[in-house]
């Protein structure tokens, strides 16, 4: 199986804004996934993503983008 793309540069800080944003705080994944982020482990973050994209959908298209590029179904 291929790796997945790495996230660009621009990428990465947008995930950081979006992880940022106090109303998604209701996610363990992604409290988890701001960990993760912190210590720069991106690929770990998305996949925690992963588990709630479909909660997570309804809440910003941004993130689920970043998601589906970083792991097309």
């Amino acid at each position: 199986m291929p790796q997945p793309p790495a996230l660009s540069t621009i990428q990465r800080e947008t995930l950081r804004k979006e992880l940022s944003r106090e109303d998604l705080s209701i996610y363990a994944a992604v409290r988890l996934a701001r960990k993760d982020v912190e210590i720069g482990h991106f690929d770990a973050a998305i996949s925690r993503l992963r588990v709630d994209a479909d909660k997570l959908r309804m809440h910003d298209s941004v993130l689920n983008e970043l998601i589906t590029y970083q792991y097309p179904n």
